[in-house]
């Protein structure tokens, strides 16, 4: 049998050349902790981390993603994992191969494809008896403990058990995405083969309309809306009232009991997510601030409901199938086999690319969130820190180290003196909050970035990948972080760096989507689809190239964004 592809050190033959941090910005200092930084290639992840990350976050980030990476590269001979750093309080990867750089895609499709083949066979199995149930497993550790009634030191243990949970966790995570990622490469090998000259658009066609926990969110929105707007004057307040305000202005609404009641539910079975990933981020059940802004926006487009796409797009896949089918009938049974199970496979793959993350990012993120959020009020209680917010400037040995002295009693410990601390990283945080930093540090990196860059072909025009077919017209709406997506309106194109889960209720409002990373399998490209909102991802400085209130022109299809007036 075929060894796996394996090696425990990255080889040093691929390892960038020395510049001593040479090409640093002269308005930024050299950010190493490592000085062997200084020597390595780093790219901010704008996908997954847009904006600034405190102290907490990042030590979180490095517990559970940097370690779910190097426990599943191993596992399953990967060519190449990554390292997290954080630079001028952003996030940075580096990539650290085990291989030549040539030798990536072709030990990607072999070695590794290989060690993934037994989940491959059978992806929902896979799923829903080996991954959901240890997921839901750990759902139900976090949800019997009761944190208010805990003495201190069984929080300090419950915390220490919960990073070791949340580490396994994340552990799964990289498991779903790897496989992910195979099911829909193995797809769209074949797909290409047999349909020559097809875009990665088309092959998406066989895959989309399927039910997912992320458009299962977004779609319950607009049933709040149904009940609102059953409620004599009640669909009336929601319109009229400031998001932050909404709740309270219902709550003091006869007859608005029903709609609260809606929400309520809504909110026990969606709103352990927040709008970012991040332990300091309040969830849509603690802030549904949100949630009502996405209601308004339902509200005032009475004309409009995402869910009459789901019949209509599961019909269009279904004749997509149909199609294919018929053309690979001519071709012998082994391969009319391979197509129908790697079809079934990136099926059940682009379902599990937002399940898993739902879960995973959000509701388990939430769950260590009210661990901390606990500690954080002994703590300040303890005087400790000046508030409970003041956590976020902690990492996670020094939030251990400080359970631990409370549940010992020791108010004097060395542990427990955490303010000056906080402090200069608060400040910090503030220093560079506005402070413009490079996308990329140090020398080029070994390996060409795999998604496709933004350009300017012409002047006017930018170029992406398209995420989702069909071309809209609108004015644009900059939004680098979901609080300045909440001005979007009706008809306006939604410009981002990326998006998240949370923004999903957005697509519906949108006339276009267009962010600077992500691409056709991305979280944002599968949902504009379910949406059938046009959307081109991958345009480079986009948040920057594009005004508010410029007119647009998204073509979805082609990956371009045309630039019709200024704003």
């Amino acid at each position: 049998m075929k060894q796996p592809y394996r090696r425990d050190q990255p080889s040093p033959g691929h390892q960038p050349p020395a510049t001593g941090g040479a090409g640093l910005p002269p308005h930024l200092p050299a950010p190493w902790t490592d000085p062997a930084d200084a020597d390595r290639s780093f790219e901010r992840d704008l996908t997954h981390f847009p904006q600034p990350v405190t102290t907490l976050d990042f030590a979180f980030l490095k517990h559970t993603v940097e370690h779910g990476l190097a426990t599943t590269v191993p596992r399953f001979a990967a060519p190449f994992r990554v390292e997290l750093r954080r630079f001028w309080t952003r996030v940075y990867n580096h990539e650290v191969l085990y291989c030549e750089p040539q030798d990536v895609p072709r030990l990607w499709s072999t070695a590794t494809r290989e060690a993934f083949a037994p989940m491959l066979a059978d992806l929902e199995r896979q799923w829903s008896d080996a991954w959901l149930p240890e997921l839901r497993s750990a759902q139900a550790f976090w949800a019997v403990f009761d944190l208010a009634a805990a003495g201190d030191a069984d929080l300090a243990a419950h915390l220490d058990a919960s990073l070791a949970r949340v580490r396994r966790v994340w552990e799964i995570h990289f498991e779903v995405v790897y496989a992910v990622a195979h099911a829909w490469s193995m797809f769209w090998e074949t797909y290409s083969e047999v349909f020559e000259g097809a875009t990665q658009l088309d092959a998406a066609a066989l895959v989309s309309g399927f039910d997912n926990l992320t458009a299962e969110a977004g779609l319950a929105v607009w049933r709040l809306r149904d009940v609102a707007t059953s409620l004599p004057g009640v669909a009336d307040v929601v319109a009229a009232s400031e998001p932050a305000e909404a709740l309270a202005r219902l709550r003091a609404t006869p007859g608005a009991e029903p709609l609260l009641a809606a929400l309520d539910a809504y909110l026990a079975r969606y709103g352990r997510r927040a709008t970012r990933l991040s332990l300091g981020a309040k969830t849509l059940l603690e802030d549904p601030t949100p949630v009502l802004a996405q209601l308004r926006d339902a509200v005032a487009q009475p004309e409009s409901d995402p869910r009459r796409h789901r019949e209509r797009l599961a019909a269009e896949r279904e004749a997509a199938v149909l199609r294919a089918r018929e053309r690979v009938a001519r071709y012998p049974r082994p391969l009319r086999a391979e197509f129908e199970h790697r079809m079934r496979q990136a099926q059940v793959a682009v379902r599990l690319k937002e399940d898993h993350n739902f879960i995973i990012d959000h509701e388990t993120t939430a769950a260590v969130r009210a661990v901390v959020v606990e500690l954080a009020g002994r703590l300040a209680r303890a005087g400790a820190l000046h508030g409970p917010e003041d956590v976020a400037h902690l990492d996670l040995r020094e939030l251990r180290a400080a359970a631990e002295a409370l549940a010992a009693g020791r108010k004097d410990d060395e542990a427990l003196d955490l303010r000056d601390r906080v402090a200069a990283r608060a400040a910090e945080m503030e220093r560079y909050a506005d402070v413009a930093v490079p996308t990329t540090v140090g020398p080029p990196r070994p390996v060409p970035p795999q998604a496709a860059r933004g350009a300017a072909p012409s002047a006017g025009t930018l170029e992406g990948v398209g995420m989702s077919a069909g071309v809209a017209r609108g004015r644009v709406r900059v939004a680098r972080t979901f609080d300045e997506a909440r001005a979007l309106r009706p008809g306006e194109v939604l410009v981002a760096t990326s998006t998240s889960q949370p923004w999903t209720p957005l697509f519906a409002t949108a006339a276009a989507l267009v962010t600077e990373v992500g691409g056709v399998l991305s979280h944002m490209g599968v949902i504009a689809r379910e949406y059938r909102l046009p959307a081109v991802a991958g345009v480079t400085g986009a948040t920057e190239l594009l005004e508010d209130g410029a007119l647009v022109e998204v073509d979805g299809l082609a990956g371009v964004v045309r630039v019709l007036a200024e704003g």
